[in-house]
């Protein structure tokens, strides 16, 4: 994964998810915004410090939902090895969170994927967790940049101070004009403004009603029931990752300046040198693995 992957888990709910580097620097970050906390531990070695040292740290900043993931079961070929393993290694994570912790068994890869039955589990577990209240939270805004841009005028030498937009969903408490915010390895700053935008991956409860509402507009068209989104239909499965260069397309302007256009190459047949956008070709330029684009003017 390239940066935070942002998905939908159902009507009311969205999942950022975030890989955790073996840092201590991201581990203290991390720790500070995490709701649930998934630890992969690989069976054929154990425990790793880094493991260790992550627990450590949740328990001083609030202690979050964690889940065990124990992976390469695959590499016992014995029964009796691998039920010996898998007790020891809950009772050890049971000794560093809690007796009962959730542990859940990957048993191996089959062409490439973990197995279905057991992803599908895990992810139902994960959609109906719910997130621990913290105090501390709830009383100080707080951003997780899903991918930032620097706006700093380019004639100016790289040793100037920089401007950059910061583009996130605001947790916790309000977020003002002025406030002094700490960018964690960079330093204090104040916050020049903030601007609301639309929402990249909305949740389905609010684009459907936004749906009803333009269908109520209209005297010809009869207006869905409330109770009608029982499952999520494929419109609903929105991702946004734009650091992955997943999702469809999404649009960045400012008056005066020119519209930039980004999208994934291998979810549209498009010519070489033109996209269509609307009714119209536009000329654009491809940027880094071809699976962007962006219009040129």
């Amino acid at each position: 994964m390239g940066g935070p992957v942002t998905l939908v888990s159902g009507r009311h709910r969205r999942l950022t998810i975030i890989e955790c580097p073996q840092e201590m620097s991201a581990m203290l970050d991390l720790a500070k915004i995490a709701d649930l906390v998934l630890l992969l531990i690989d069976a054929s070695y154990g425990f790793e410090l880094e493991t260790f040292e992550f627990i450590n740290i949740l328990q001083v900043h609030g202690f979050p939902r964690v889940i065990g993931v124990l992976t390469h079961l695959d590499s016992f070929k014995e029964n009796k090895q691998l039920r010996k393993v898998k007790k020891t290694m809950k009772h050890r994570f049971w000794a560093e969170l809690y007796d009962g912790a959730k542990l859940f068994y990957l048993s191996g890869l089959q062409y490439g994927r973990y197995h279905r039955l057991e992803i599908q589990n895990l992810a139902r577990f994960i959609a109906v967790q719910k997130a621990p209240i913290l105090s501390w939270r709830q009383s100080h805004p707080y951003i997780l940049a899903l991918r930032w841009e620097d706006q700093t005028d380019p004639t100016l030498a790289e040793t100037a101070p920089r401007r950059v937009d910061l583009y996130g969903y605001v947790y916790g408490g309000r977020l003002r004009e002025g406030l002094e915010v700490h960018l964690p390895g960079v330093g204090d700053f104040n916050v020049a403004g903030i601007k609301k935008l639309s929402d990249p991956c909305p949740p389905p409860m609010e684009t459907e009603a936004e749906r009803r509402k333009a269908a109520a507009r209209k005297p010809d068209e009869k207006p869905k029931t409330k109770n009608a989104l029982r499952t999520l239909a494929e419109r609903h499965r929105v991702v946004y990752a734009p650091g992955s260069d997943i999702g469809s397309i999404t649009v960045d302007s400012e008056a005066g300046d020119p519209v930039d256009l980004w999208l994934c190459a291998q979810a549209v047949d498009t010519p070489k040198k033109a996209l269509l956008i609307g009714r119209k070709w536009i000329n654009h330029e491809i940027l880094g693995n071809g699976c962007v684009f962006r219009q040129t003017k």
